[in-house]
Parts: C-alpha cells; structure tokens; sequence
C-alpha cells in the first residue's frame, strides 16, 4: 500500500525536518503568566537510588555535630501526597518542645532528593512548551516518491497532529514543536536520548514500539519530562513511573469495562425478545487467556457486588476448539452471550466463530441457537474472519477508537484532510489529531503541571475520549525493618472505552450500555 503523490509531496514539504536532528517550528501564541505551586524536581540533586523500596537516611549534616547530651534526634518518612514522601527530621533538646525539619523528598520511582521539596523543580507556566514528537517515519528507507507500509502509521499519525497544530493556533499557547524521525532503531534512541533537544522537551509524545518507549519513559522519569504513548498499549512498558501518559487502553482496562458491561446485564436483542426470555453466558478463550478471564470475573463481581458471583468457562489448550467441547455449555432457549477474550491468535478466533456459526440455523431459527459474542478491538483487524460470522453471531466488542463520521466535528475534520491530503482519514489521523490538541489544551490551562488535573479534564475527541486515571498497584517496601505492601502510582493511562456492534455489515455504537464514565465525562463536557 502507497500514498499518492499530492500526500507524498505534502508530507515530505512539511516533514523537511525528518533527517536533521535540531529541525522544529514554533506555534505561536499568547503565552500564559500565572504559576503553579512547586510539585517536581530536578534530577540534578539526585543522590541515589532506592532498591526495592528501601529507604536511607539522610545523616551526614554539620547540625548533627556537638549534639547535646540530652539531646534525641530520630528521622521518619511522611506520606505528603500520592506522589512523594517528605523525610523528616525531629529534634528534641530538654523540655523544648521537639523542632521539625524537612531533610528532602522520595519520589515514586524511589529517588530520593535532598533539600526542601519546595525549592525544587516547579511546575510552571511559560511563555513557550516544547513538544517534541518520535515516530518511525523511516525515511532512510524511502525509495523515490514512494513511502513503505511500514511508515504508514506514522506519517498518518503525523497528518493529524499537523491539522491539531493548525486549531492551536486560533488559541494563546506558544508552542516549539520537535518532530524526529526514530528509524525503529535503538541506536537512533540512545543518540537522541543524549541530545539537549530531547533534555529541553516539556512532553515527549512517542515512540512506538515497547522496547524504544521503554528507554525513553525510563528518560522521562529520570528528568521529570512527561512523556506520551501515542498508540501502544502495552501496559508493562514502565514501572513506577509518575511520568508516563497511556493514551490508547491497555487489554486489562477493556476487560474490566466487559465485566462491568456483563453485570449490568445485556438487553436480549429486539428481533428475539418475543421467543427468548434467558441469557446465558459462557467464556470461551485459550488457557493463555487464564488472566484476562481472572480480570473479567473481578469486574463482573464487582458490578454484581458478589464476590461469588461465577460464569461458566472453557479454555482451549490450542488454538483449535471443538463444538463438541461447549455445546453442553449452550441452550437453545437461551440467548447464548460467549466471552471470548483472545486477541493473540487470528487463527483461534477464526475456529471458534466458525464452530459458533455452525449451530446457526439462518432459515428455521428457533431450530438452531442464538449467540451474542463478545470479542476484542483487535478483532477488526483480522483478514481470514468471514464478515457472516460477525453479523449472524452478533459481534459486540470494546474499542478506543470509533468515529461517528456523520458528526459535524468529523465532517469538518474529514474536509480540511481532503483538502490537505487528497484523500479520506484512518484511525492513525485521528490519533495523532486528538492526542495533540488533548496535551496542547492542558499545557495552555495548567502548564508543566497538567498531570496534576488529569481527573478535572476529560476530553472529548473526533475518536475517542480522554478520561486519565493513576493506574496503581501494590509493591513491597522495606518500613521499619517490616516489609509492607503500599500504593504505588504505576503510570497514568485513559480509562475510557466505546461499546460497538457490529450490524448490518458495519461498525456501530452501543446504545443499550452507557457507562458511568462516559455519563461523567459528557456531564464535564457541558459544564465546560
């Protein structure tokens, strides 16, 4: 697949920058004045690294010299927010009441930083942001005119980041853009993660793949620079991290809105209401999938508020499936609803909705069964699957991105495109556009700080919606001698998902199931 040659021209007018490393243009803008309180800091006053957790004190100061003899000073860790913990110092001399004093801080990531933590890195807000943006363009394999599959993603993500900038202009945010070219390579990475370009960033959107996301949010958390997954999901990228942004949903999030959809149980189509009054649910998955379907349950008992509450499931050992290993496990009375959270095998998917069909009976129906399956975004992306097979066993799936093209928002997006590209958007457009005006809006209201607001600002984009959460976990820390489990902020990733359908041969959303959070998010919406 190839790009015409007025996308091709455009793109390569407007990515001139693609081989030098310094290359970046200014949105400019108005700018903003007011500050924030201070909440970050510096790595330049990095003393050391905590393993597992543990904690040293910080002892070696001039005014623990010639201490009295009846003089008792002890230190301690003080929770001081989500975010950090204050060492303290206490100082009891006689009958004085005791004197406290703040020796520094532990961030999440288990750095600690001496000094006052009010004296360190701020956040603020500037005259100017610098965004800088790392995608595998590939442009050392480009031949001609011509632009390789394999740079598609990227180049259609950065189509929409540039019609993003385009509407920031109309706002007072000035902002220095970066765009570099990553070359899928690790080597390209460790160059530009040295580079004072990189050192400068106020948000790093990119890259893509986990290994090079990897070094570069790990960059991030050492230099208290946001970075921003722009469509990998993966949720084990990083740890610990308190600078790192998911944008796109990881399985784990789709699972626990799949288990919340289940508990708040599925309206029986319209066409079967008169003949089927029962549901029945079974999950049907590979022993891989053992995970998801342990998240799956957790949600559903959550929503039922029934720690007790099962659904029967099968697991295959393979990536073939029998009917003859689930039939027991369906009714004809019924309709059938089968969970099937497989995203990693094409092949077992395909053999699981063909067996399904086969007990389809499309000319008596009340002689054959009646399914609703629900399956994975990853789904739409599969080429052997008959689209039969999605139609007639009445596909339901959750997905992060959908566009309701018909929307007067979409229809000028989709204008502007043509006029730009010469042809229609896909979903990496859509992307790239959504994510770039999200973090441009929230540098222009908060500032350096905006992770701080995640949760007062939902977003409501062409395709999705930003709705951010601290994703947080539990890890052992060494606290007076005595291990204990404490909360962790993992990373920060969006929480929102649509519900889709797939009917008459097209994708469509979920009337019947609308979430709390999406009710949250468009009650935001119109107070703003």
């Amino acid at each position: 697949m190839f790009m015409n040659l007025k996308q091709i021209t455009l793109l390569l007018a407007s990515l001139g920058l693609l081989l030098g490393l310094d290359s970046c243009h200014l949105l400019k803008g108005g700018g903003g004045s007011d500050e924030l309180d201070p909440v970050r800091t510096n790595k330049d006053t990095v003393k050391t690294i905590v393993d597992n957790g543990y904690k040293p004190e910080i002892t070696n100061r001039d005014s623990l010299r010639n201490i009295k003899p009846d003089t008792i000073v002890w230190q301690d860790t003080l929770q001081e927010s989500q975010f950090k913990q204050i060492i303290v110092e206490y100082r009891k001399i006689g009958q004085q009441p005791i004197i406290k004093d703040t020796l520094g801080w532990i961030d999440y990531a288990g750095t600690i930083y001496e000094g006052n933590p009010n004296q360190m890195r701020q956040a603020e807000m500037k005259e100017q942001y610098t965004l800088t943006i790392m995608l595998p363009f590939l442009a050392n394999k480009y031949y001609k005119n011509e632009i390789p599959l394999r740079s598609l993603r990227a180049v259609e993500y950065y189509e929409g980041v540039e019609l993003a900038l385009d509407s920031l202009q109309k706002t007072k945010l000035a902002l220095k853009v970066q765009v570099f070219d990553t070359e899928a390579s690790e080597s390209k990475i460790d160059s530009l993660l040295k580079s004072k370009s990189l050192a400068e960033s106020d948000v790093i959107l990119g890259p893509v793949s986990s290994k090079l996301l990897q070094k570069t949010a790990n960059f991030g958390r050492d230099s208290g620079i946001m970075v921003v997954s722009p469509f990998n999901n993966n949720p084990r990228v990083t740890e610990n991290n308190i600078f790192y942004l998911q944008l796109n949903p990881g399985y784990p999030v789709h699972y626990q809105h799949m288990g919340a959809f289940l508990a708040q149980g599925i309206e029986t189509p319209a066409e079967l209401k008169y003949r089927i009054k029962k549901q029945n649910l079974l999950i049907v998955g590979q022993e891989r999938d053992s995970n998801a379907v342990r998240e799956l349950l957790a949600a559903y008992q959550k929503g039922k508020n029934d720690l007790d509450a099962q659904i029967p499931s099968y697991l295959s050992p393979n990536n073939g499936l029998s009917i003859a290993n689930i039939q027991k496990k369906l009714s004809k009375d019924a309709l059938n609803i089968i969970i099937i959270p497989s995203h990693r095998s094409e092949s077992f998917v395909f053999a699981a909705l063909r067996e399904l069909h086969s007990l389809v009976d499309r000319v008596e129906k009340g002689k054959g069964y009646e399914f609703l399956v629900i399956g994975m975004p990853q789904w739409k992306y599969y080429e052997r699957i008959n689209y039969d097979y999605y139609e007639n066993l009445r596909l339901h799936f959750s997905d992060a991105l959908f566009v309701q093209e018909d929307s007067r928002e979409a229809k000028a997006f989709i204008k502007k495109y043509k006029q730009r590209y010469g042809i229609a958007p896909r979903e990496f457009a859509y992307m790239g556009y959504d994510a770039t005006l999200y973090l441009g809006k929230m540098l222009e209201k908060y500032g350096t700080g905006f992770p701080e607001h995640f949760h007062e600002a939902p977003y409501l984009g062409l395709q999705t919606r930003f709705y951010i959460e601290e994703v947080i976990e539990e890890r052992p820390l060494l606290e007076n001698e005595e291990i204990i489990e404490k909360p962790l902020i993992n990373r920060f990733e969006n929480q929102f998902v649509h519900f889709l359908q797939f009917k008459d041969y097209q994708l469509r959303p979920l009337s019947i199931f609308i979430s709390k959070l999406q009710e949250e998010i468009e009650a935001q919406q119109k107070e703003d």
